[in-house]
């Protein structure tokens, strides 16, 4: 739930994923909050998955960022720039190990909003996605 004393801010998320030379572009829209903590940029902000409601909590300064995900889908993934990192996605029929390597963040967040970008490689069941997402937010 949003507070009332918290300014509330739009979410639009563009996932472009590439596999097998086929792309793929997963795009979500929500509502949330921006602040800033302890040097770090916090994003909370839910969207709709399968008609169910996903919250989505994302943490982030200028070389990691750590997105968890709750719901019918969780996920706690960890991107490190120029690092791999390992994490489980929790799905109703089973869990999925990931294997992730970050390859650039691009923060250009505030606690007006603006925009964050992460380009990272995942590896899960053995095929490989190349992955570019973006996250815009907007004060309302």
């Amino acid at each position: 739930m949003i507070s009332k004393n918290t300014d509330v801010f739009t979410f639009y998320i563009k996932n472009r994923q590439i596999a097998d030379n086929e792309t793929e572009i997963i795009e979500e829209k929500g509502l949330g909050s921006c602040r800033i903590k302890n040097n770090k940029i916090y994003l909370i902000y839910k969207t709709e998955y399968d008609e169910e409601m996903q919250t989505t909590t994302v943490i982030t300064d200028m070389d990691s960022v750590h997105i968890k995900r709750s719901g019918s889908v969780k996920s706690d993934i960890r991107y490190v720039l120029g690092k791999k990192t390992f994490s489980k996605y929790y799905m109703p029929y089973g869990v999925i190990d990931m294997e992730v390597k970050t390859e650039r963040i691009l923060n250009e967040l505030s606690e007006d909003g603006g925009r964050l970008r992460i380009v990272y490689t995942l590896e899960m069941q053995g095929v490989s996605y190349l992955n570019d997402i973006e996250i815009f937010v907007k004060k309302l």
